[in-house]
């Protein structure tokens, strides 16, 4: 199976199977929750990941799901209180369904708005945290993007050999990565050869 409705047709054709065997009231007692969990979250993951749909639709849809598969009850309305890794995951989900919202922002209205997204699950400690990493992560980010301008300047010179270009490179990432250079130059070589085998399986199909 490759889509939603074929996913969810297989769960149920398995599901009849077992009804038959089993008997539906055996096979419904046992299994019939884990199926309406399967298909809901199979539902749920089409809608988030919906690229034409905007984040109030996306939101209608879920609430429209939710309710059509688990009802609206009371008992429906709020859920125990979630441990940090399912904050975490529902913080992601949350940018999963504005996705299409947030590409479509500037970047400082962007940034703004995740602010916002997480000020919903995480404590005024956590949210420092979050920002920390951010900002490690575009420190990295602009350290890299530096780098590969410097490369492609020495790559084009072509006032120096190979050789020298192999060692102006190298100097460039201990200068630029420190302690990471050698962790920097692993990764170079596990993409450089991803590229290669992904080059020899396409020439071979």
């Amino acid at each position: 199976p490759k889509t939603a409705d074929e996913l969810i047709r297989y769960l149920q054709d398995v599901h009849e199977y077992r009804r038959s065997v089993f008997g539906a009231e055996t096979a419904d007692a046992l299994w019939g929750l884990e199926v309406k969990g399967q298909e809901y979250n199979i539902r749920k993951g089409a809608i988030l990941h919906d690229a034409n749909l905007y984040g109030v639709e996306k939101e209608k849809k879920l609430s429209l799901l939710k309710d059509e598969m688990w009802g609206t009850g009371p008992e429906n309305m709020e859920g125990p209180p979630q441990t940090d890794p399912e904050k975490f995951a529902s913080y992601q989900e949350k940018q999963a369904i504005y996705h299409k919202d947030l590409q479509e922002l500037p970047e400082n209205q962007r940034l703004e708005k995740i602010k916002e997204f997480r000020k919903d699950y995480f404590s005024s400690d956590q949210i420092a945290r979050l920002e920390q990493v951010d900002a490690e992560l575009e420190t990295d980010r602009k350290k890299e993007s530096d780098y590969y301008a410097q490369e492609k300047e020495i790559m084009n010179n072509p006032g120096i050999t190979d050789d020298q270009k192999e060692e102006a490179l190298r100097e460039l990432q201990d200068n630029t990565f420190g302690d990471q250079a050698e962790a920097f130059r692993r990764r170079l070589n596990i993409q450089k050869n991803t590229n290669i085998k992904s080059l020899l399986h396409n020439s071979e199909q």
